[in-house]
């Protein structure tokens, strides 16, 4: 457990991509895997690293986020010393907010300022996994690097202006950045980064000065020959939401035993904030095959490969097939579902028939009656 690392978290980073999630919330509080948000991915990750002390920096749509994370009581980060911080979004005197990564980092100077770690890990909260940040720690010590990237091998998230791609030599030092390059399979970056911190202030200091506005085309890509920059390798499970398709998808491979074990490291726990909620309630009729159900769902008709957050009602006839019924939401008798995502609090009216596509899945908004 390390005590030298200062955690910083951008949890608006990437709302884009599921547009249809992010209308009311940030991408960090988007709900995944029947209990979770988003965040508690890259903040778990931090703690279980040993960090006590994490800032949040946001943009908009932030009320959801600090209504999940409160004082970080779920994560041991309540404490007298260090603990939770949150930086709300702020214009400056020339009218310009903390809309870019520089900006967010701007904003958070007089924290880096006060902070007396030695080094600072910046992570987007845009995927599910379960990163060793203590290893990655060890890695960017051990190398001598002034920065360390985390990267993973495989098929490229859509591009974001911000993700980078990796070329590495032998020895884990990066020898190229590309930023959002054509191609498909590669080795690309998770967006999570060690920094030494005065370095960090001194970057972006300079940045500013400079109007720069992005950290990997403007800071990283452009100072590769000046700054030591590593890549360290990630080979478990990572999922970065890009679109509403893989959200989906993403969400419902969970019901493989295998995908859930590689996510839920038992050595790294995932915390969320918890409620308290009765058991799930299954009818004498109703049938569920390969699907999540959290606490609370009274399921009462058929439910296959889904994943239902809590306090769910499925009433009796109701099929739901290859969905994500988010906390709250009732279906109806005899309503039938498939490559469905509803968002909290829908109702679904009896006899309904709705139906998207495994590749273009239908959405239903917070609160709706359908």
């Amino acid at each position: 457990m390390r005590k030298d690392l200062l955690g910083i978290l951008f949890p608006n980073m990437g709302d884009g991509f599921v547009r249809e999630m992010t209308e009311i919330r940030c991408i960090g509080s988007v709900p995944f895997g029947a209990r979770y948000r988003l965040i508690d991915f890259a903040l778990s990750a931090m703690v279980n690293a040993g960090i006590t002390k994490v800032g949040v920096t946001t943009k908009q749509n932030y009320r959801s986020l600090m209504d999940h994370l409160g004082s970080g009581k779920p994560w041991d980060l309540s404490r007298k010393k260090g603990g939770i911080y949150f930086f709300p979004p702020y214009t400056n005197s020339v009218g310009s907010s903390n809309s870019t990564r520089i900006g967010e980092l701007a904003s958070l100077l007089p924290f880096l300022e006060k902070s007396v770690e030695e080094y600072a890990v910046l992570s987007d909260c845009d995927f599910a996994g379960n990163i060793d940040l203590e290893a990655m720690a060890e890695s960017h010590i051990k190398n001598g690097a002034q920065v360390t990237v985390a990267y993973t091998s495989g098929k490229k998230p859509r591009a974001g202006g911000e993700r980078m791609v990796l070329k590495v030599d032998g020895g884990g030092r990066v020898t190229e950045i590309l930023i959002d390059p054509e191609e498909e399979v590669c080795d690309y970056a998770i967006n999570v980064v060690i920094m030494n911190r005065e370095l960090l202030i001194k970057i972006v200091k300079d940045a500013i000065s400079r109007n720069y506005s992005s950290l990997g085309r403007d800071i990283l890509q452009r100072n590769l020959g000046n700054l030591k920059i590593y890549g360290w390798k990630f080979d478990g499970y990572i999922r970065v939401m890009d679109s509403m398709k893989n959200y989906l998808a993403f969400n419902l491979e969970l019901t493989d035993r295998e995908k859930r074990a590689a996510l839920f490291d038992k050595s790294r726990p995932i915390f969320t904030k918890v409620a308290d909620e009765c058991p799930a309630k299954y009818g004498l009729d109703c049938k569920v095959k390969n699907s999540l159900i959290a606490d609370g769902c009274i399921i009462d008709g058929e439910v296959e490969n889904c994943v239902l957050f809590r306090g769910v009602t499925v009433e009796k006839g109701a099929r739901l097939k290859n969905c994500v019924v988010m906390q709250g939401s009732h279906i109806g008798e005899n309503a039938e579902l498939s490559y469905v995502v509803t968002d909290k609090d829908v109702v679904i009216s009896p006899t309904r028939l709705l139906a998207g596509f495994e590749s273009y899945p239908a959405f239903i908004e917070k609160g709706s009656v359908v």
